[in-house]
């Protein structure tokens, strides 16, 4: 899928899972259908930095380093531009329900928008340092954003300050929900931290998950099972009480793209090793994507799991059809192939196979 002309900077699927939209340094939105490109979105001057679209499918949210964002439908047509940032905008993200936009940036502000492209009241101020990641609550409700001045803050959908996060981090660089909405994550850039907080704000645990850098962290779609991806070239798996399960170890390089696939059986990495890999929920490695010629920065499932987009510095958009990608069937034969090896070596784990006896 090539089509950009500079490094892309983030990727999204629209609801039904069949449209991917992709945003770069080119200044552009491209729209894929497939494999097949759509249209190019032309409007913004800068580099766009986000992109996400709406949970209805039938709109675009743009966010640029030229301070605006822009609102798209899905044939390309820009119906608005949004004014109201100083400086450059770094996320964007429609609340589930579809009805409200939350974008933050290097102001250090979070704004909201009604889809008519209007600013709701005025800008959420409190953060002293960039804001790296903006987040809703599954039930629509709160507001999350993470700053690299060591905060996440809450805000109600009015835009009143429900409480300041601080735990034993310095520079948030993620902030995450868990699915059923009880648990909010946040990752540390520069001290491997992961902290917990429940959802009225108040800590519930923290821990040193890795002696680099985390880039990003993800819950599970059961809500069982934190992932955090690292400088260290490896991606973790955590339970809730912060006990270590698992280590995803195959990359040479740091690892900055992380996903679970929404049917909860998948985990895909992408990393500045060039690669894309894809896991089985218990971290066995299914099979490595070759395709970019340089780091790999974002990727995500689309809402079917049944395909995957990849971003890189190599400047494209790659989307993957991994429907074909039977699990049982490949843990069946693996386990055929390590029969013999598991029977006579008293060494070996006795449950690596007990998935697919079930």
């Amino acid at each position: 899928m090539n089509g950009h002309q500079g490094a892309v900077t983030s990727l999204s699927f629209n609801y039904q899972g069949d449209i991917l939209a992709s945003s770069s340094y080119d200044k552009t939105v491209k729209f894929w259908r497939l494999n097949n490109w759509l249209t190019t979105l032309n409007g913004h001057s800068e580099a766009i930095y986000s992109v996400d679209i709406s949970p209805k499918g039938n709109m675009i949210a743009t966010a640029s380093d030229d301070k605006t964002l822009k609102l798209w439908n899905l044939q390309g047509k820009q119906l608005n531009t949004l004014k109201g940032h100083t400086q450059s905008i770094t996320s964007v993200n429609f609340s589930p329900d579809g009805n409200l936009i939350v974008s933050g940036g290097n102001d250090a502000t979070v704004r909201r928008w009604n889809l008519q492209g209007q600013k709701l009241k005025s800008p959420l101020k409190g953060h002293s340092d960039y804001i790296t990641s903006v987040a809703f609550s599954p039930n629509n409700n709160t507001i999350a954003s993470a700053s690299l001045d060591g905060t996440v803050k809450l805000w109600n959908r009015e835009g009143k300050l429900l409480n300041t996060l601080k735990g034993n981090i310095t520079k948030a660089s993620s902030v995450s929900f868990s699915p059923n909405g009880k648990i909010i994550a946040a990752a540390s850039r520069d001290t491997g931290i992961v902290q917990l907080w429940n959802s009225d704000g108040n800590p519930l645990r923290n821990w040193k998950a890795h002696n680099a850098s985390i880039y990003n962290i993800r819950f599970s779609p059961n809500d069982q099972i934190i992932a955090t991806a690292s400088e260290d070239n490896t991606v973790k798996l955590w339970n809730l009480d912060g006990l270590y399960l698992n280590s995803l170890k195959e990359h040479i390089a740091g690892i900055w793209g992380l996903d679970f696939s929404p049917d909860g059986r998948m985990i895909a990495t992408a990393s500045d090793d060039g690669t894309v890999k894809i896991w089985s929920n218990k971290g066995v490695l299914i099979m490595t994507i070759n395709g970019h010629f340089d780091s790999v920065n974002s990727l995500r499932f689309s809402p079917n799991s049944k395909m995957l987009a990849t971003a890189s510095s190599d400047k494209t958009a790659m989307l993957w059809n991994i429907e074909k990608l039977n699990l049982d069937a490949f843990m069946a034969r693996g386990c055929n192939w390590l029969s013999d090896y598991l029977k006579n070596n008293h060494k070996a784990p006795t449950d690596i196979c007990e998935e697919i006896k079930r």
